[in-house]
């Protein structure tokens, strides 16, 4: 897994693969953001993206020695964490879209996850059914003048990551995959089978947030990192998420 930076995305990748996962998989933070690594694909211009080798690509632009020696290892997968930060000087609607385009799968190319605005969006909830998240969206002004960390970190029910227990992090789950059905679909309903949650593109929300902010100078907070745990485990998390609502 490459995620975007080394304290937040990886404290945060790091703990949720703990609690969920069995299977080893490691984290590699690449110390940039999702327009410097599309600018790096140019520069090696590549141009056929059927033949594309991620790791290698990655590595043959990276200066740091134990981040190339950490992309030496074998990958059965990739899967990737990056944030929106429109506000980054190179921000482009094309160019995100683009790259999303050809990160689709985890055992080809690799496969791109986007948090909006940022990985901090984990944490942008009063409690863990809040339900002014449904409508909850970030001013491109917040992002600009930088106070979108703040905004969150005065707003949270709990600060740090590794303090999540299961059952919370659960009901943040629940809490993104209903508010990304809400947003496709205009309903606030939670997918109550692997074949509903898999409704959900990711694709078609990259679009409509990039639309918003052009329009509107504003999008939705929305955390999309979890569903790469969803998509390797629908039925059981599903589960797991819906009866925890029972209890």
């Amino acid at each position: 897994m490459i995620v975007e930076g080394e304290k937040a995305d990886y404290k945060l990748m790091e703990h949720l693969l703990e609690l969920f996962f069995e299977a080893k998989f490691y984290i590699v933070p690449y110390k940039t953001n999702i327009y410097a690594l599309y600018d790096m694909f140019k520069i090696n211009d590549v141009n056929d993206f059927d033949v594309l080798d991620t790791v290698q690509v990655l590595k043959s632009v990276q200066s740091d020695e134990q981040i190339r020696k950490e992309l030496d290892r074998n990958f059965s997968d990739i899967v990737l964490v990056f944030d929106f930060d429109p506000q980054d000087p190179n921000y482009s609607a094309e160019k995100i879209i683009k790259l999303k385009s050809i990160f689709k799968e985890s055992t080809d190319n690799g496969k791109l996850y986007l948090n909006y605005p940022m990985v901090e969006s984990f944490k942008h909830l009063a409690s863990v059914d809040d339900s002014s998240y449904l409508d909850l969206k970030v001013l491109y002004d917040d992002l600009i003048e930088k106070r979108y960390k703040q905004i969150v970190s005065d707003y949270t029910f709990q600060t740090d990551y590794k303090k999540y227990n299961r059952k919370e992090c659960l009901a943040v789950f629940r809490q993104n995959i209903v508010k990304a059905n809400y947003i496709l679909y205009g309903v606030n309903e939670f997918p109550l089978c692997a074949e509903e949650y898999f409704k959900i593109d990711l694709d078609k929300i990259l679009n409509m947030q990039c639309r918003l902010l052009n329009n509107n100078k504003n999008f939705y907070v929305l955390c999309t990192c979890i569903f790469f745990l969803l998509d390797n485990k629908p039925k059981a998390l599903l589960n797991e998420i819906e009866n925890l609502v029972c209890e």
